[in-house]
């Protein structure tokens, strides 16, 4: 059998071109991911590889000036040490232009010349030369100097307050002169001209390093900031590769490009845009045909839109398609057991739950409800909503609000069940002061009237599965609180004060712990817990509508002197979340940052249950546990591991060591860890 090598040769570059542009997808991503800092550790190794690979895939096409390009390009990375310089990444850059050039040759069925690379090759050289008078940070960098930024804030705020300690002291000795005899006023009057002259000093301090963090604070925020566009560099290719593959004609409209927008927000919105545009092209936009016969243009239109409102960018997918089918939806959700809403609004929503579409087609576009799960994720990763509108016939938009940036948020700092909370206050409506006696009852459960609309009222302690009581005597402080078109209103014991805080993570250990966006050190000290706007609207929701939401377990009397927990965790913030949650629900706790410190704490008090992480410095918990199992005074101590470890092998490990309870912090649930507090405390195992 003899192989026709030129038609052999033209079915391979069909292929090629297609691998070739899935290859200028991952090639962009991973230079825009090393240019802003936040690149995965082995995405030269992966640079490396689609070089590798293309040039092997550019030998078997017969593309022998491709082939050498790419062999040029796998020795420059191959050598590479540390990160690229502006020269090479500019040179890295022109490489994704010309094979995008080579793909756009070949489908027209062009001559890919030598010529291509070589006029390149002399345009990536200036490039570079525009690109040497600046100075590339990574990402990680400014992140801490951002943070540092907001400690210097902190420092600034103390200075303040020693500043008035001083006036105080200078007054209390002004009065303490003036009620003494004239002959021993003159001591007085020697202490309060250098404490005069003291104040003055600190004074003039005070306002400068007031101005200076003030200054770098909005220094450091402006060099994190990068327009929109850029998380928009290849959409509109990306777009078209979809058009064709799904034979539809499609306009991309961007608005809103020049919107400044923090780097790592704007990395993180990337993947979560392309998902819902390329959704919008593959299953909201019809066919030519389609449109023509509904009256439409031929082309459809995809709108992708930024626009900034107070601390938040809200970001827009819409398309003029044919809208959700919500019947369908309805018909699918039934199918996994699953009532729907009754509202068109709730029923457009069901396209996040996990697994749920109405698309039969299972391919690289597939469709509305396969992956929204993950976009949803993704977005409340960012402490941000996503939303869905939709009409039939007329279109579909997807609006996702995210805070402008990860590190500093301003937010309504409340007290509730003695503890503190923060509120973003992207997420706050209102603030006001609800009279007991105009809170009404809609089938059995209190609402209360705002702007006429009857919404859910439920005080915040409630929510978080806290105790609590509402007094019914006096106004009630409350929060009207949205995410996406929900709103709620939130009692709390007290409003405190709006603040610009900077958020700290909850730590690897606790990625995502229902309810909370992270913590944050207030300039006092005080540590304060983030709430997740959204993660408390729906627990809200769901509290309101006779779901279940987690108690205060009742098995442990609280009523008497509380029980004594011992905490112990090397991450801090860990240990605050720990500590603040046992204490909100009632328990006295003693905090360790080691085993070490916990077992001599053991030594000096007593402890009704232990807490502790599993992997820590100089003695893990499973070490811990079988100390205390070793000694006749911690003998029969209730012990509960709290780790990462989510292996069978570790779980077997700490009931081994002694534990009484394994619980895995990737799916902490702050219920969990009460109830099985308080069954260990009513009934503790032998």
């Amino acid at each position: 059998m003899t192989v026709d090598k030129e038609a052999l040769i033209r079915r391979l570059r069909a292929v090629f071109v297609e691998e070739l542009e899935d290859h200028v997808s991952t090639w962009n991503d991973l230079l825009l991911r090393i240019e802003h800092g936040d690149a995965p550790a082995d995405a030269q190794r992966t640079l490396f590889r689609v070089a590798h690979s293309l040039k092997g895939a550019a030998r078997a096409v017969s593309l022998p000036a491709l082939e050498r390009y790419c062999h040029e390009l796998e020795e420059e990375l191959d050598a590479l040490e540390g990160e690229p310089d502006d020269a090479l990444l500019a040179r890295l850059f022109a490489a994704a232009d010309i094979w995008a050039e080579v793909a756009r040759r070949l489908r027209a069925d062009e001559p890919v010349e030598e010529t291509l690379f070589e006029a390149r090759r002399r345009h990536s050289e200036p490039v570079s030369r525009e690109h040497t008078g600046g100075l590339r940070v990574p990402a990680a960098r400014l992140d801490a100097l951002l943070v540092r930024a907001g400690e210097l804030s902190r420092a600034a705020l103390r200075i303040d307050d020693r500043e008035r300690e001083v006036a105080a002291l200078a007054a209390r000795l002004r009065r303490m002169r003036a009620a003494r005899p004239a002959p021993e006023r003159g001591a007085y009057d020697v202490a309060l001209a250098e404490i005069d002259a003291l104040h003055g000093a600190l004074l003039d301090d005070a306002t400068e390093l007031t101005r200076v963090a003030r200054d770098t604070d909005a220094d450091v925020r402006q060099l994190r900031l990068t327009p929109f566009g850029d998380a928009c560099v290849g959409v509109e290719r990306i777009l078209r590769d979809a058009a064709l593959a799904s034979e539809r004609e499609v306009e991309v409209i961007l608005e809103g490009a020049d919107v400044e927008i923090d780097r790592s927000v704007l990395t993180a919105l990337r993947a979560p845009l392309l998902h819902l545009a390329r959704n919008a092209v593959a299953h909201g936009v019809e066919p030519p045909k389609a449109r023509e016969d509904a009256g439409k243009p031929r082309a459809g239109r995809v709108r992708i839109s930024a626009h900034l409102r107070g601390s938040e960018v809200e970001v827009a997918v819409s398309d003029d398609g044919r809208g959700l089918d919500l019947e369908a939806l309805a018909a699918r959700a039934r199918e996994h057991g699953i009532e729907p809403p009754d509202t068109p609004a709730g029923l457009a929503r069901l396209v996040f739950v996990p697994g749920l579409s109405t698309s039969d087609r299972v391919d690289a576009l597939a469709g509305r409800g396969v992956g929204l799960d993950v976009v949803k994720t993704e977005v409340e990763a960012l402490h941000g909503t996503i939303d869905v509108t939709t009409e039939r016939g007329v279109g579909t938009t997807f609006l996702i609000s995210s805070p402008l940036t990860r590190t500093l948020v301003r937010v309504l700092l409340v007290r509730a069940a003695d503890q503190l909370y923060a509120l973003p206050t992207p997420n706050v409506l209102t603030l006001r002061r609800v009279d007991p006696r105009t809170v009404h009852r809609v089938d059995g459960r209190p609402v209360v009237l705002h702007e006429g609309e009857p919404l859910p009222f439920t005080p915040l302690a409630r929510t978080l599965g806290m105790p609590t009581s509402l007094s019914e005597d006096q106004l009630i402080p409350t929060a009207i609180v949205q995410a996406g078109r929900d709103r709620v209103a939130l009692s709390v014991d007290e409003l405190r004060s709006v603040d610009d805080v900077v958020v700290e993570s909850l730590g690897e250990r606790l990625p995502r712990v229902r309810g909370f966006a992270g913590a944050t050190i207030l300039a006092d000290g005080e540590i304060a817990l983030i709430l997740h706007g959204g993660d408390l609207v729906s627990a809200a929701l769901r509290q309101s509508e006779g779901g279940e939401v987690a108690p205060m377990p009742e098995a442990t009397d609280l009523s008497a002197e509380p029980p004594t927990l011992l905490v112990v965790d090397d991450s801090l913030t860990t240990l605050a979340l720990e500590k603040t949650i046992l204490e909100a629900a009632g328990y006295r706790v003693l905090a360790a940052s080691d085993a070490e410190r916990g077992l001599r704490l053991l030594d000096d008090a007593r402890v009704d249950l232990v807490v502790s992480d599993v992997e820590m410095p100089r003695m893990s918990g499973l070490e811990l546990t079988r100390a205390l199992r070793a000694r006749p005074r911690t003998r029969a101590l209730p012990v509960v591991l709290l780790t990462a470890l989510s292996r069978e092998e570790d779980r077997r490990k700490g009931l081994d060591a002694g534990a009484d309870a394994y619980l895995v912090k990737n799916a902490f649930d702050q219920t969990e860890l009460l109830e099985v507090v308080a069954s260990l405390l009513s009934d503790p195992l032998d």
